[in-house]
């Protein structure tokens, strides 16, 4: 046994299994290790591409070309991260079309500059598969979107207009899940709709001057977001589950105690709801607000958070009286005016 190549013995398939938990650049490397592995890495179902493994930009730019130029087999997953700037990689867009023809289905493309600022033109490349159900793009908004299978999109860096967001809704016709972080919403005119959209997250995201986002979703099932009230409107969810909303700097009046009232509206379908915010409180102690106040009559639990109550807990008490099938109640970072006295209102 003794100068045996014991890893010349091993299974194709699960030498593709040890090498798809490496990044491509160490599967390349492994070649030395056995006559045997001089080629398999080329039919590895998964491409883990990073320009910060690479000392100087031509060097990366060789390697990711003559990589993908050795495969011809489908591929499970692709990612590519490059933290260049956009002009010394011209090639990226022939990267993508060579990716997208092997037919990945989980693909993750990020570009990170020294300087992050959002992705406002359209990028010269075109996004087609007909196998991809996951995809990621950070600072990179294609032209083109005809992904007929793709189920989950998330969304990084990226300004969203209307074209553009119409552009991924018709080019993904079965999405069911849409993850927005650190985009920025700008001349919108029409509302956001979809027919098959399940999950929605909208994190950190800017809203330039007046510009104001119309959510119409009826097949929404959870939704996971945080604005500024006034800026973001739903409609139709009528098949709402859950709801993750967060409010930032909330302030008084009659302008926001009627929108407030839209937006708790807009989620009284939900089951399970989890509503935070500083300043909610100045809108909900109004007398006015309890008229309005809507009945979430499927509503199992819910949480507050992140708000101060006066004396008689009345935001607390107009959810109570508004949830009479409410089951489980969560309170985190509620700060009354008085430790002492409390009253909860019957």
């Amino acid at each position: 046994m003794r100068g045996m190549d014991r890893i010349s013995l091993l299974h194709d398939c699960l030498i593709h299994r040890i090498l798809s938990f490496l990044e491509t650049k160490e599967s390349v490397r492994t070649t030395v290790l056995s006559k045997q592995w001089i080629h398999i890495w080329k039919s590895v179902p998964r491409l883990d591409l990073h320009s910060s493994d690479f000392p100087q930009k031509k060097v990366f730019e060789n390697f990711v070309k003559a990589v993908l130029l050795s495969r011809s087999e489908q591929l499970n997953s692709f990612s590519l991260t490059i933290n260049w700037h956009n002009k010394s990689l011209h090639m990226l867009s022939e990267w993508i079309s060579h990716a997208f023809s092997l037919k990945p289905t989980v693909v993750s493309i990020a570009r990170k500059q020294p300087c992050v600022s959002v992705i406002k033109h359209l990028d010269p490349c075109s996004l087609t598969c007909s196998t991809t159900s996951s995809l990621s793009l950070h600072a990179l908004k294609p032209s083109v979107v005809n992904l007929a299978h793709l189920k989950s999109l998330n969304l990084k860096w990226i300004s969203l207009e209307d074209e553009f967001l119409k552009t991924i809704m018709l080019g993904c016709p079965v999405l069911q899940e849409l993850f927005l972080q650190e985009c920025f919403f700008e001349q919108l005119h029409e509302r956001i709709r979809s027919s098959t959209l399940k999950k929605l997250t909208i994190k950190n995201c800017a809203i330039h001057g007046n510009n104001r986002v119309r959510i119409s979703i009826p097949s929404l099932v959870c939704l996971s977001c945080d604005f500024r009230l006034g800026d973001v409107s739903f409609e139709n969810l009528e098949s709402l589950e859950r709801a993750d909303v967060t409010l930032w700097f909330v302030k008084g009046g009659e302008y926001c105690n009627a929108k407030m009232v839209m937006l708790l509206n807009s989620l009284s379908n939900a089951k399970h709801l989890r509503f935070t915010g500083y300043g909610v409180q100045d809108m909900l102690e109004k007398e006015a607000t309890l008229r309005l106040f809507p009945i979430f009559r499927k509503l199992k639990s819910l949480e507050l958070g992140s708000f101060r109550i006066l004396v008689d807990c009345f935001p607390i008490y107009l959810f109570l009286k508004g949830a009479p099938n409410l089951e489980k109640l969560i309170l985190k970072d509620i700060y009354p005016q008085s430790l002492n006295d409390i009253k909860v209102k019957h």
